[in-house]
């Protein structure tokens, strides 16, 4: 399946809401707010911030300092698409 550039990016957004979804329900049980998270990342809030609204993109190292500052582990599990 080949998708145009606007299809992949859409495909990264979405991806990024997911992960950013699990993000803010660990923060959340842990009673966190953004600048408490940005704290522990050693980050900015406007950092943070500009993670979470889609304005800079999210990696894999900050996918890595979140499970260690929130102390859980992401699971990935796959499914086939259905078209």
């Amino acid at each position: 399946m080949v998708v145009n550039q606007e299809e992949l990016e859409q495909q990264i957004e979405m991806l990024s809401k997911k992960f950013l979804y699990e993000v803010y329900k660990q923060a959340r049980i842990k009673k966190l707010n953004r600048k408490d998270l940005a704290t522990l990342l050693q980050k900015s809030p406007g950092y943070l911030s500009q993670i979470f609204h889609g304005k800079k993109p999210l990696t894999f190292e900050l996918l890595i300092r979140f499970q260690q500052a929130l102390q859980f582990e992401f699971e990935i599990t796959t499914r086939p698409i259905i078209l």
